[in-house]
């Protein structure tokens, strides 16, 4: 069969060597311009067990298997400092990968309402006690909620699994609503 004078055999063939190499460049690519790169950075961080590069429709995600941290806001900004430099660390998501348990997945579930709350209105003293007296409550061995200006860092452990999670502050305006009541947005 013919296509515009051309054998179509040859057109496929031609059209799928063309895609293969473009997707074989993208790879190399993303080698050299990410993997390699991180590599050399995460391998000798301590907290780092190890971490993998995976592509998804909403674009690149680093998978950080995170071994005992003490201070999660410090190893995750050595982990973002390290993305920023190798590829403006903008266009790559972080997933931690933690060994959390029940226990563990309870009390975070539990602690979240504080966590928010404390974002909106900024009770971060109310926060801490709330975030100690649930650890208590549940026997954890370790509890620690940092807090910045972007995010805050929970760090629970029991025996030997532990919980890492970042929760994003993002941006808080308490707004008069039209019936003369208080609100919270957060955007």
């Amino acid at each position: 069969m013919k296509v515009f004078g051309m054998d179509a055999k040859v057109i496929l063939v031609s059209f799928g060597v063309a895609l293969a190499l473009l997707f074989a460049g993208r790879e190399v690519v993303t080698r050299t311009s990410i993997s390699v790169p991180l590599e050399r950075t995460l391998r000798p961080m301590q907290e780092v067990r190890s971490y993998s590069i995976e592509q998804t429709s909403y674009g690149r995600v680093l998978n950080l298997e995170l071994g005992e941290v003490d201070d999660l806001r410090e190893t995750m900004k050595k982990v973002q400092g390290a993305l920023t430099k190798i590829s403006g660390g903008n266009d790559i998501e972080i997933r931690i990968v933690d060994s959390r348990d029940e226990v563990l997945s309870d009390v975070f579930h539990r602690m979240h309402f504080t966590i928010h709350e404390a974002i909106a209105t900024g009770s971060f003293a109310d926060m801490a006690r709330e975030a100690e007296s649930l650890a208590e409550a549940a026997e954890l061995s370790y509890v620690r909620v940092v807090v910045d200006e972007c995010n805050v860092y929970v760090t629970l452990r029991h025996g030997h699994n532990a919980l890492y999670e970042v929760v994003p502050r993002g941006r808080v305006a308490v707004a008069e609503a039209p019936s003369g009541r208080a609100g919270v947005r957060v955007w």
